[in-house]
């Protein structure tokens, strides 16, 4: 019989009942000598005269209160009350695993901490000669502090040969018994044979495995079915299923499922270091895979570095200390570079004394210089508007002729050959986005085609396809494989190392903020590149052979951006200083006014009367995390209003829509006042962009399922129901049309419509391929359109229905050496305010010896 809140048992008053389960209620109660709330679970007692339901109950209170541990659930007292017998715990407040992955998968880092503390809590257990058998989501509980506790150690059994300090209770389960839940069950559960700690192990791997991936490591229609798979089958790789998973934590994973008990991990302490390994290797930026034995312990150089900071040197000046005190020698350094602007691909010519590489200083176009090792002058071949891609076996250059600025971080033009010593360039393929040379001339390629990011090697054979984009692509010196990185959304440099190869594609490396540079080694087993964990202004020179394991080998003030390697192993190396600004014509102001914050600052939407800019930081300045800000655009100091990204103002400038930074199937609705912030799931849609409709209640994303090319769809806010308003593939381009009736959308033929939002056929307007439209106008029949530059952008006022077009501003920041990106972000509905955004790219090229 339920108990009713007022209740007493002994010094224990009923508040409230919390639930039930199969062995027994639970309740929230009041501790009256203590004055604290507490929960207490009661064994019914109809339950009570079954032997077994009271011994196991019984066994839970004692199992539990031989141990003291912060991931175990606390015992508090034991009792009983008209017959039944009582548990009285610590009460938690939170949510149990089952109830965190309604979501789907869970983001590595924050699955990683937790694995780790249930490892604790099983280690602790296991010193005490107790195994818990019946490991699984629903019996492990996450507080609001993100604690994680384990519950339920109602089938837990005492292993034959407990620690000499091993609670004194008695084991009752005989072999041949089945004890546990099918689907986290390890093989010699499931048929039955004495499960021992290394079971625990099994099960905490199969929760894992459904942490990161969003399901179950094996699962079949029937509980047969599930049986049969744990015995018999391997679950799919979670790489393939969820590409921010490291090759470490996959590898991790993989050794707790192994079939056979010798072959996994030997204890929980073991498993904890390797978890706190992959873990703090995400935190401090380094990848070193550390060996599982329990005789390896963390070392600390304990170096203290003296450093004489110099002008334009600073950086590199940071790893050649690093690399004297580390390794006992110095590099060796040449610069190559010393105008002011932005250095972009550069390649050792084929005679390796002199270096070809693609700069624009003084705020000049992008042209392709060749210099010699021994002189500081740069002879310039002549190909304006160009960067060099490739050098070719034969002597030639493939280059990147016309080059265009695509909304995001890649680029795309005509691919060309030509000779190292300048001439007319032989024309291949256009749209080109990256290429690279093959041992025997043949060339890799990646370009965008109906959606779709294609890598195809050699030109017309398929060899990957990503529904973002593809850049960086190097062969291995071999020609037998392919080194890249597939960025993580569309317009950002997010991403992993991948390989392909003739079994197929390889993921190398954890998911990074910001990737760019790659370059195979010397004997191609090996693959050099350059990330970073917050922003793009921070990104550090990695190496990582092909079976993952991956070394960080410079740590620099700035950005560093490896280019190519030499047969000698001198490698190619360009150093920059990264920012990004925001400038906006606003009230109050005669000209343009500086509205950037920190390192990185990226307008997001400007409120129509001017006088309000929500804009995010995503640099060096806030660590791994993407913080969203509100400034008042006379200049004063912003207000930070939580973490997100692509976020947008709501039109009563009450309400923030942001999607987190690392692109997980939810949304936040964050208030820029009182309130509560909200958070709302998408299923299987991860969210790239968000924007407000024009009534409030309802938001356009741009989204896309595992697999699929993002397209838009408008969410309500009440309903929580998702409709699509695009086709797949098509790109939204703008927010909604001031009547709530339209968006723009680029199809892959790069043709501009517009999709009518309450359904219909879609309409074409005459925008311009790359242009894309950035705002409406107030009565919604025209647009402001663009394409993203780097210096200068032209801003047109476009008529819907006739498609006149007229000038409407040109955005010109004044100091333009190094600037690589200018784009619009918004217009105010009456045309009279605007703001946009920039980047400046300081850089210098260098050739470093002795690098390991």
């Amino acid at each position: 019989m339920a108990l009713t809140p007022g209740t007493k048992l002994g010094p224990y008053e009923i508040q409230s009942p919390l639930g039930a389960g199969g062995m027994g209620e639970v309740y929230r109660a009041k501790d009256t000598r203590l004055g604290r709330d507490v929960a207490i679970k009661v064994l019914p007692a109809a339950f009570s005269r079954d032997p077994e339901r009271l011994r196991r109950f019984k066994q839970e209170a004692q199992v539990v209160a031989a141990l003291n541990h912060p991931n175990i659930l606390a015992i508090h007292d034991f009792g009983e009350h008209e017959g039944s017998p009582y548990i009285v715990t610590e009460l938690l407040e939170g949510q149990t695993l089952r109830g965190w992955l309604g979501g789907g998968a869970i983001p590595s880092r924050k699955a990683t901490d937790a694995a780790a503390q249930i490892a604790r809590g099983l280690a602790a257990a296991h010193d005490k000669g107790i195994v818990h058998r019946d490991l699984k989501p629903e019996n492990i509980f996450i507080t609001r502090d993100g604690r994680v506790k384990i519950l339920d150690f109602g089938l837990a059994k005492l292993t034959p040969e407990p620690m000499p300090d091993a609670a004194t209770l008695p084991s009752q389960t005989e072999p041949g018994v089945v004890m546990g839940t099918v689907g986290y069950m390890s093989p010699e559960q499931v048929r039955g044979l004495t499960a021992d700690h290394r079971s625990d192990l099994f099960s905490l791997g199969a929760v894992l495995y459904e942490m990161l991936s969003g399901k179950r490591a094996f699962h079949g229609e029937t509980s047969v079915d599930s049986a049969s798979a744990i015995l018999h089958s391997e679950p799919q790789e979670l790489t393939e299923i969820n590409q921010k998973v490291s090759p470490a934590l996959s590898r991790i994973v993989g050794h707790c499922l192994e079939k056979s008990p010798e072959a996994r991990f030997q204890s929980a302490h073991d498993l904890v270091f390797d978890l706190e390994a992959v873990s703090e290797t995400s935190a401090s930026h380094s990848v070193t895979l550390l060996s599982r034995s329990r005789r390896i312990r963390r070392m600390s150089l304990g170096i203290v570095v003296a450093l004489v900071i110099l002008a334009g040197l600073a950086g590199l000046i940071v790893l050649l200390a690093q690399q004297r005190l580390a390794r006992g020698r110095v590099p060796v350094l040449h610069q190559i570079t010393f105008r002011r602007g932005t250095v972009w691909n550069a390649r050792f010519a084929p005679d390796g004394k002199s270096v070809i590489y693609g700069a624009a200083w003084e705020g000049n176009p992008v042209e392709i210089f060749h210099s010699s090792l021994d002189s500081p002058d740069a002879r310039p071949l002549g190909l304006i508007d160009s960067d060099v891609l490739s050098i070719l076996p034969n002597g030639e250059m493939a280059v990147l002729l016309r080059r265009q600025r695509n909304e995001g971080f890649s680029f795309t033009g005509m691919l060309a050959r030509v000779p190292v010593a300048g001439g007319t360039p032989r024309e291949i393929l256009d749209r080109v986005e990256s290429a690279d040379a093959a041992p025997d001339g043949s060339l890799a390629v990646t370009y965008h085609s109906q959606g779709k990011a294609r890598l195809e090697f050699p030109i017309g054979t398929l060899r990957f396809e990503s529904s973002t984009y593809i850049g960086d692509v190097r062969v291995s010196p071999k020609g037998d494989m392919v080194a890249f990185v597939e960025h993580d959304e569309p317009i950002g440099d997010s991403g992993v190392v991948r390989v392909v190869g003739p079994k197929g594609s390889l993921k190398l490396t954890r998911d990074f903020a910001s990737v760019q540079g790659l370059a195979w080694s010397v004997a191609g087993d090996k693959i050099w590149y350059t990330a970073a964990d917050s922003g793009g202004s921070s990104r550090n020179l990695h190496v990582v052979d092909l079976y993952g394991h991956d070394r960080l080998v410079y740590r620099v003030p700035g950005a560093l951006r490896v280019q190519d390697v030499a047969k000698d192993g001198r490698i190619l190396l360009v150093h920059e200083m990264i920012r990004a600004g925001i400038l906006a014509h606003v009230p109050g102001s005669s000209g343009e006014r500086e509205l950037g914050w920190l390192d990185w600052s990226i307008c997001r939407s400007l409120s129509d009367d001017g006088k309000r800019l929500l804009f995010d930081e995503s640099g060096d300045a806030p660590g791994d995390q993407v913080w969203i800000y509100l400034r008042e655009t006379d200049g004063s100091p912003p207000l930070r209003l939580g973490q997100g990204v692509y976020g947008d103002l709501s039109p009563d400038g009450n309400w923030v829509a942001a999607v987190p930074s690392d692109f997980s199937n939810h949304i936040s609705i964050i208030p820029t006042g009182a309130g509560q912030e909200r958070e709302f799931k998408l299923q299987d849609k991860k969210p790239f962009s968000v924007s407000w409709m024009p009534n409030g209640k309802q938001l356009l994303l741009r989204a896309a399922a595992p697999g699929e090319a993002p397209r838009g769809y408008v969410f309500d806010l009440e309903t929580s129901v998702l409709q699509p308003v695009t086709p797949e593939g098509v790109r939204l381009t703008g927010p909604v049309s001031r009547d709530g009736k339209f968006v723009a959308g680029t199809r892959a033929d790069g043709t501009t419509w517009l999709f009518p939002i309450g359904g219909g056929s879609p309409r074409p307007i005459a925008v311009r391929a790359p242009e894309r439209v950035t705002d409406w106008s107030s009565n919604s029949k025209a647009v402001y359109v663009a394409s993203a530059g780097e210096t200068t952008v032209n801003i047109y006022r476009v008529e819907i229905d006739t498609g006149k077009r007229s000038l409407f501003t040109i955005l010109s920041p004044s100091d333009k050496a190094g600037l690589t990106y200018t784009a619009l972000c918004s217009v105010t509905p009456d045309g009279k305010f605007y703001t946009y955004c920039y980047n400046r790219q300081l850089s210098e090229l260098f050739i470093v010896e002795g690098l390991e």
